[in-house]
Formats: structure tokens, sequence, C-alpha cells
């Protein structure tokens, strides 16, 4: 058996502000403004990113389901994303310098090949 305190929200939804899985240990006034359910009842959450479980029942049937609230990346997985798109901006600045680079390549054997031309008008002969 679980006790279960709970703030009401709605005539069959509340939500679970208190969860003691060893009733027996807890006093007789203690137990007045709660619950007693069978702890089978107890949903497992799910692991959701970015999401946190709050724990709901319906006073009237002893339904207990889980609701999920949006809470914010902590900072250590603020920067790990800030990492994952630093390195994918890295990248494509690597792979533009090669483009940059293969075009450099090019351009100078084309000079090359117009100062081999220019060398070989100037010696008489044809381009």
């Amino acid at each position: 058996m679980i006790f279960i305190r709970y703030e009401l929200e709605k005539e069959n939804k509340a939500k679970v502000s208190f969860v003691h899985f060893k009733p027996e240990m807890l006093k007789e006034e203690e137990k007045h403004d709660g619950i007693m359910l069978d702890s089978d009842n107890v949903p497992e959450p799910e692991n959701v990113k970015y999401k946190m479980p709050v724990l709901y029942i319906n006073p009237e049937t002893g339904e207990l389901w889980h609701e999920y609230i949006d809470v914010e990346p902590t900072d250590i997985e603020k920067l790990q994303q800030e990492n994952i798109i630093l390195g994918q901006q890295l990248v494509e600045k690597k792979l533009q310098i090669m483009e940059l680079q293969q075009q450099n390549a090019t351009l100078g054997q084309q000079v090359v090949d117009m100062d081999l031309r220019l060398l070989n008008l100037e010696m008489g002969g044809n381009a």
C-alpha cells in the first residue's frame, strides 16, 4: 500500500503532492488528508527528453497517470548541443576551404598555361 496526498485541480483531477511508500510508518493524524492505494497502481513514467513527469490522480477512482511538462536543458546539454552545431559548421568550412583550394589550383594551372603560351609567342612561336 501507498499513501498519497494531492492538490485538487478539478473534480476528477488532482496533482499528487506527496507519496509515502511505507504508510504504516505514518501517524494516524498524518494520514487524514490523503488516500491509501495499492502500490501496483502507480504507473512508471516515460523517459521523455526535456520533459518532466508530474503524477496526477483521479480522487474519485484512484486512477494514477503522468502528464509531462517542459523543462529547460541543463547547461551541459546546451553546451553539448552547441558543440555539435559548431562541429557541423567546422566541417562545412573545411569543405569550403577544400573547394577554394581546388579552384585555386585550377586557376594556378591556367596561369601557368597562359604564361607558357605567352613565352611561346614571345619566342616567335604559335600559341
